[in-house]
């Protein structure tokens, strides 16, 4: 009787743990739905945001891919720039949806989808550079949810998303595009380099897994090669923030990837000078005009300008985080952009004089073999006309001849025929004498 009794009571107790415990994830979803409505207001914007929940991860059986802009807000919030290119974008992809993610959504994406890898959250959640957070983040969202990351400062063209991928690429499920192509150098290392701040993808991208694992390696090996935690590293034992989290790292992983995949090395041959978009394995490759066309200076005929990147540069002070308008960094960048312009346009301009030097030299060519036809005409006229006036002197000739040899003939036959007369005459004298 006392076991039954206390079986009972453990399955009441048991129920209502249930209960309570449904209906405290039942609050913390109301909880959740209701943030989507409220603005986050930043400190240093008057700006407000909004963010919408936590979404359900893109089932990685979708034919397309997922239909969604992801954005990160830094401490400075969005500037009313980065808003009128976000609005633009969404004008010209109707269809598509965004979401701007703050640090607190940002985080609670991460927790729920990497739960079960508590080695990417204890790196994401252990890193204070925020460079190198925002830039991991991004990863992780594409790999775990897919869609289009966006920087604030990229700008979208006139070209919707739907186009950027043709029907004979189907098969991709990553889209990236060259911000700088290379000549193939013989010691075969890659430095073509793929743009960072505008990526597609679909979920579960490999390639992009092999980027999180890489950088997780990387940042764990800085850790203790300098003795300290992951949350001890400073910008100052980092190389260069692109080489540890940021696009060259990224192309990298990618590369390394494909190589597994595919069995053999890739090198700037396979992407260096690429004109249209080239598929390998899975990862479309854009040339360089399609992310990074207004920018780096590529010719027209690599490709279509798909997005603009404006160099914003929010994360360049010297703590990885937001830059202040103006400062050295920024003005450096804008130095090497005025620079390179200024060789694109003596670059266009060599090309328009040597195209000129060309066309002079090829009309020139054609006047000079005109005129030596036009020679070659008259010397064969000439010819002619001295082959005709010796055949009729020939002929006269000829005919002169043949009139003085008919004129000597008549003049002997006349001769001959006096001689005989003479002769006959004399005859006839010596018949009459002789009678």
């Amino acid at each position: 009787m006392y076991r039954q009794t206390s079986c009972q009571y453990q399955t009441f107790l048991l129920s209502t743990v249930v209960i309570l415990l449904l209906i405290i994830v039942a609050i913390q979803h109301e909880e959740i739905s209701n943030k989507q409505k409220l603005p986050i207001s930043t400190k240093s914007s008057n700006s407000s945001v909004v963010i919408s929940a936590p979404l359900a991860t893109h089932s990685s059986e979708a034919p397309g891919f997922p239909k969604k802009l992801w954005y990160k807000v830094g401490p400075q919030g969005v500037s009313d720039e980065a808003k009128r290119f976000r609005h633009h974008c969404l004008d010209i992809n109707p269809g598509y949806e965004y979401e701007v993610l703050t640090d607190a959504f940002a985080d609670e994406y991460v927790w729920k989808w990497f739960s079960h890898r508590p080695d990417i959250l204890n790196t994401y959640f252990s890193l204070s550079i925020p460079i190198l957070k925002a830039d991991l983040l991004r990863y992780l969202i594409l790999y775990a949810y897919g869609g289009v990351w966006f920087d604030l400062d990229v700008s979208c063209e006139d070209t919707p998303m739907d186009n950027w991928v043709l029907e004979e690429h189907r098969a991709a499920n990553l889209v990236v595009g060259l911000e700088f192509d290379y000549d193939y150098q013989e010691d075969t290392a890659m430095y073509s380099q793929f743009a960072s701040w505008t990526i597609m993808a679909k979920p579960k991208s490999p390639h992009l897994m092999q980027v999180i694992n890489d950088i997780l390696d990387e940042l764990n090996e800085i850790a203790r090669r300098n003795e300290v935690s992951i949350e001890g590293i400073e910008l100052s034992m980092i190389s260069d923030v692109v080489d540890i989290t940021g696009p060259k790292r990224m192309t990298w992983g990618i590369i390394k990837s494909l190589k597994e995949i595919l069995g053999r090395d890739l090198d700037d041959r396979d992407v260096g000078e690429l004109r249209s978009a080239r598929l390998f394995h899975d990862v479309l490759i854009l040339p360089g005009n399609a992310f990074a066309g207004t920018q780096n200076g590529f010719k027209k005929e690599k490709g279509k300008v798909f997005v603009n990147h404006h160099y914003a540069g929010t994360w360049k002070n010297k703590f990885g985080g937001e830059a202040e308008k103006g400062s050295e960094k920024e003005k450096e960048i804008e130095e090497e952009r005025r620079i390179e312009q200024e060789m694109e346009e003596k670059r266009i301009e060599e090309e328009r004089i040597e195209q000129e030097r060309v066309e002079q030299e090829r009309i020139e060519q054609e006047q000079k073999d005109l005129e030596q036809g036009q020679e070659r005409e008259q010397e064969n006229h000439n010819e002619q006309d001295k082959d005709v006036e010796e055949e009729k002197e020939e002929k006269e000739t000829k005919q002169q001849e043949e009139s003085d040899q008919g004129y000597e003939i008549e003049e002997k036959n006349d001769t001959e025929d006096n001689e005989a007369k003479e002769k006959e005459k004399e005859e006839s004298e010596q018949e009459k004498e002789n009678l």
